[in-house]
This record gives C-alpha cells, sequence and structure tokens, in this order.
C-alpha cells in the first residue's frame, strides 16, 4: 500500500503537471489572441480595400455613362453636320447661274 509521503509525491506531480498545463493554456490563448488581433487587423485592411474598389468602381459607371452621354451627343452632332452640308450643296444647286443670267437679260434689252 502507498505511504502518506508517496501520496504527497504523487499530488506534487500532479500539481507540476496542472502547473505545466496551466502554463501550456496560458500560453496558447495569448497566442489566439494574438492571432485574433492579426485577423481584425486584415479584416479592417479587407474592408478598407472593398471600400476602395466600390469607390473605384462607382466612378467607372458614372464615367461610362458620361461616355455614353457624350457619344450620343457626338453622333447627334454629325446628323446635324450631314443635313446642312445637304441644305448647303442642295442651296447651291438650286442657285441661278448669274452670269448665264445676265447674259439672258442683256440679251433682251
Amino acid at each position: 500500500m502507498a505511504t502518506k509521503a508517496d501520496l504527497k509525491s504523487l499530488t506534487g506531480e500532479r500539481g507540476e503537471l496542472v502547473e505545466k498545463l496551466v502554463a501550456a493554456l496560458a500560453e496558447r490563448n495569448a497566442e489566439l489572441a494574438a492571432r485574433d488581433a492579426e485577423l481584425a487587423a486584415r479584416d479592417a485592411a479587407l474592408a478598407a480595400r472593398e471600400a476602395k474598389l466600390e469607390a473605384a468602381a462607382a466612378q467607372i459607371t458614372k464615367q461610362a455613362a458620361q461616355y455614353e452621354a457624350l457619344r450620343e451627343a457626338y453622333m447627334q452632332l454629325q446628323l446635324e453636320l450631314k443635313l446642312l452640308k445637304r441644305k448647303i450643296f442642295i442651296a447651291s444647286a438650286e442657285r441661278a447661274d448669274t452670269t448665264q443670267l445676265q447674259l439672258e437679260f442683256e440679251e433682251l434689252t
């Protein structure tokens, strides 16, 4: 049978083991806390990047809309220019030749 001293030495060994386990758990908790802080910092950086990307996407959408509006205005101006050129050409084609008219008028007088 185990004596009291034997029991005390076993309890002492267990106590040391428990202390080692508690110390290991405390160390592990500190490591996990450091990792949690690192993950929180990464999450914040990721959120900042996402916000920056969303702002860039909104800017691109805005610029695309402006580009489309300018393209439509350009096409409208091209159409107007084409119509004006036609009017000028038709007007010049319809004009009477002034020298011919003068010759005809001189013949009458």
